[in-house]
């Protein structure tokens, strides 16, 4: 592997990477592709890692299809990414473009700072000296992590498309995904949007590419451990009663009889839990959970509680369904809950929560036909309803509305 950057900063990840990889250092401002020994062709490395001074050795990576760690640093933070590389990522131009437009303020300002605190230069690379106490280690931390994990050929759930960035005094760290521009000669065919809900789905959807083998070979390593997020929701106090529902029985009976019975084998097998600890009648993401029920009908609105089988008034008044209910009929409004998601699955949980809803949806329609019921979907969004319910998008969104009839009814919920 080869590092060109800052010798400090070189130094470190050689020791950070240990015997994983030998590291064989560039000097940025020295190094000439033009030279008639290039050393980057002469070693073949898997991997560069590379600063901001050293454009001439991202230039010729990207054109031999050689991986590029890009690297940086200013007065105010530290950057790691994205993976550089022909045919996989936006291009180093593309790159600058976003930055520019991203960070133009704060770009400003950091360069203000840079002339008042440290202006000197490097003599042994011909880069500017480290801006802050405990930048380069930092940087060389982070970038020790991700060139390990490229070496292993593990994807983060971020993505090897995202630059990450990192407050050198507040260590808050963000992280944005680099697209290509439209038109761009070296990396713009597979973005034609720049602008509107086109160019968000066109990125969207780069993004969720999956990794090649190449890259992702090793599996995927989540960001942080899942975690389940209750935050938000009401629980039973001062005028929302908890409806205790009956045990979820053994088989259902087709009766065609929509009673408390079947509204609690039909709540319980769609978004509840089985007998077993930790098991779930229907398929979600990470068993967390994502999707939550509501019932609508002519006596009240009803959040269902998984983990106490139970229903919870969602306020002492109705709430108005798209539809009136016939006396023998309730709504379910089947609800995703992306942030349980996103602590586990990144960007992908809103794609995620769709999908688990789908399943949902799917257990819906066979258990309710087990039970004897007609189940209709209402199409459209019902944006007054998901206001209504409290729902806060996108972190929680409503995913289906489901209209489910009885041949018979009992006083139900």
């Amino acid at each position: 592997m080869a590092v060109a950057a800052a010798e400090e900063v070189t130094e470190m990840v050689a020791a950070g990477l240990g015997r994983r990889a030998d590291v064989f250092p560039v000097t940025p401002h020295r190094y000439s592709g033009e030279t008639e020994w290039n050393p980057l062709a002469a070693i073949g490395p898997q991997l560069v890692i590379a600063s901001d001074d050293s454009p001439r050795v991202i230039g010729d990576c990207w054109r031999s299809g050689i991986p590029v760690l890009r690297i940086g640093r200013s007065a105010g933070h530290v950057e790691v990414g994205p993976r550089l590389q022909r045919g996989l990522t936006a291009c180093a131009n593309c790159l600058s473009r976003g930055r520019a437009a991203a960070f133009t303020t704060e770009s400003r300002t950091e360069s203000r700072t840079d002339s008042r605190t440290d202006s000197r230069t490097d003599s042994r690379t011909g880069s500017r000296a480290a801006p802050a106490p405990g930048a380069d280690e930092l940087l060389s931390a982070m970038a020790v992590r991700e060139a390990s994990l490229i070496l292993r050929r593990v994807a983060t759930r971020s993505g090897h498309r995202v630059l990450h960035r990192v407050d050198i005094r507040t260590h808050h760290a963000t992280r944005f995904l680099v697209t290509p521009y439209p038109g761009c000669p070296e990396c713009g065919g597979g973005i034609r949007h720049r602008d509107g809900n086109a160019a968000l789905v066109e990125a969207y959807e780069w993004q969720m590419e999956r990794p090649p083998p190449a890259i992702a070979a090793g599996g995927v390593l989540p960001e942080r451990n899942a975690c389940q997020a209750h935050g938000g929701v009401p629980r039973a106090g001062p005028g929302l009663p908890a409806v205790r529902l009956p045990p979820t029985p053994g088989v259902p009976s087709p009766t065609g009889t929509l009673s408390r019975q079947s509204v609690a084998g039909l709540l319980s097998r769609v978004a509840g839990r089985r007998s077993e600890p930790g098991r779930r009648w229907a398929p979600s993401g990470g068993n967390l959970g994502s999707v939550e029920l509501y019932v609508l009908s002519r006596r009240g609105s009803f959040r269902y509680d998984d983990e106490a089988h139970a229903l919870i008034a969602c306020g002492p008044t109705p709430i108005e369904a798209p539809i009136e209910p016939a006396p023998g009929a309730l709504h379910i409004v089947m609800v995703g809950r992306v942030d349980r998601l996103s602590p586990k699955y990144g960007p992908f949980a809103h794609r995620l929560a769709h999908l688990d809803a789908g399943c949902a949806a799917t257990q819906l329609v066979a258990i309710a036909r087990a039970y004897g019921l007609d189940v209709t979907f209402v199409g459209g969004r019902d944006d007054r309803l998901s206001a209504a319910l409290g729902l806060r998008p996108p972190a929680v969104v409503m995913t289906a509305i489901a209209l489910v009839q009885g041949k018979e009814h009992e006083t139900c919920p």
